[in-house]
């Protein structure tokens, strides 16, 4: 698990998928930085909910 996260890269990921910023960070921490699988799991994630 990677935390060298940016503000750019959570914000990149906020507005791509419209999600809360805690979110979108931890879903880029759960897929260690990769912007299309933290896409993906937030798009599950709210399809889920």
């Amino acid at each position: 698990m990677s935390a060298d996260l940016t503000i750019a890269e959570i914000r990149q990921l906020r507005e791509r998928s419209g999600a809360p910023m805690m979110a979108c960070k931890d879903a880029l921490l759960a897929e260690a930085g990769d912007q299309d699988r933290a896409y993906e799991r937030l798009r599950v994630k709210r399809a889920g909910s």
